[in-house]
């Protein structure tokens, strides 16, 4: 239980980090969290900045995600599950999110 507090307390200090220049995209609904922690399209059709981002900010998180199961003792995607719910849970009203099954919702 200690285990999962900490990396729980390691996972707030650390989602706002990787927010930042997303915001921009998930406003226009491009792009939208989604539930294993990275980000996903919400559209079939983005540019080609905007895909660039995303695929660098899921790099970057996938780096976060194994360092932090490498320094806690728990798997990539215990930590990916963790950091999925926060940053869905912290996704502004009117942004996209990927519910559980799949599917896109603006969160109210």
């Amino acid at each position: 239980m200690r285990r999962i507090l900490i990396l729980i307390a390691t996972l707030l200090t650390v989602a706002p980090a990787l927010a930042g220049p997303l915001d921009g995209p998930k406003a226009q609904g491009l792009i939208g969290e989604r539930p294993d922690g990275y980000v996903g399209f919400v559209v079939d059709v983005v540019p080609v900045e905007v895909k660039a981002l995303v695929d660098k900010t899921n790099a970057e998180r996938r780096a976060e995600y194994e360092k932090i199961a490498k320094q806690r003792g728990t798997s990539v995607e215990a930590v990916e599950a963790i950091f999925g719910e926060k940053l869905v849970a912290k996704a502004s009203p009117g942004s996209y999110v990927m519910t559980p099954d799949g599917k896109w919702v603006k969160k109210q």
